[in-house]
C-alpha cells in the first residue's frame, strides 16, 4: 500500500488496492467517508460486491444536495426506528430511504446506486443526550429496517478491531458469502 513519510498509509489510494485485492462476490463492503468515491463503488459493483458508503461534509456538493433535500422530503419516506438500551445509554435510530434518484444531479454518475440512506441518531446517558444525523450511498435497496438492521450489525463488529483499520466486509442475507468483520466508521 502506498505510504507517506513517517509509515502512515495513504488511504486514499490504498483503499483501491485493497477493494482490488478481495474477493467481495456476494459480500457488503462499508468503508469510512474517505472512500465515498464513484471509481471505488463501480470498483466493489465490478467485483460482484454490495455498498453502503458513508457520505460526509467533505463531499461538499454531494452532501449538500442530499442532505437538503433528504431533510424536505423525510415526512414522505419509508422509515423504521430502533432503540437500544443497554449499559446505563438509550440509543435511538430512525432510518429513511431514498430511492428516487432522478432529482439528486451530483449523483448522476453514479451508475449502480440504488437508495440513499439517512439516519437520524440521539443517544442518552443520564441527563445527556447527543443527536447526529447521517447519510450514506447505496446499491441495494433495502426497507428501513434492513437498512437499520446493517448500522446495528457495524456498531457492534467494530469494537473488537484495532483502531486504526478503517474497512469493513459483512456478509449479509441477500448477498450470502464470506463474512469478514474489520473496522467501520460511518
Amino acid at each position: 500500500m502506498p505510504r507517506v513519510p513517517g509509515g502512515r498509509t495513504r488511504e486514499k489510494t490504498a483503499i483501491p488496492q485493497l477493494i482490488g485485492s478481495l474477493d467481495l462476490k456476494g459480500s457488503l463492503v462499508s468503508v469510512d467517508a474517505i472512500a465515498c468515491q464513484l471509481s471505488n463503488a463501480d470498483l466493489i459493483v465490478e467485483k460482484e460486491g454490495h455498498y453502503p458508503l458513508a457520505l460526509k461534509k467533505k463531499n461538499k456538493g454531494v452532501h449538500e444536495q442530499v442532505s437538503q433535500r433528504m431533510q424536505a422530503k423525510k415526512a414522505g419516506l419509508p422509515s423504521a426506528e430502533h432503540v437500544d438500551f443497554g449499559s446505563g445509554r438509550i440509543e435511538r435510530r430512525r432510518c429513511y430511504v431514498e430511492s428516487d434518484l432522478s432529482l439528486y444531479d451530483d449523483l448522476a454518475g453514479w451508475e449502480h446506486l440504488g437508495s440513499i440512506v439517512m439516519v437520524e441518531a440521539s443517544r442518552e446517558i443520564g441527563d445527556k443526550t447527543s443527536s447526529e444525523t447521517r447519510y450514506c450511498l447505496s446499491d441495494l435497496v433495502l426497507a428501513p429496517d434492513e437498512f437499520n438492521g446493517l448500522v446495528r450489525g457495524h456498531r457492534r463488529a467494530a469494537p473488537f478491531v484495532a483502531p486504526p483499520v478503517r474497512y469493513a466486509l459483512f456478509g449479509h442475507r441477500p448477498c450470502p458469502g464470506p463474512t469478514t468483520h474489520l473496522r467501520y466508521r460511518w
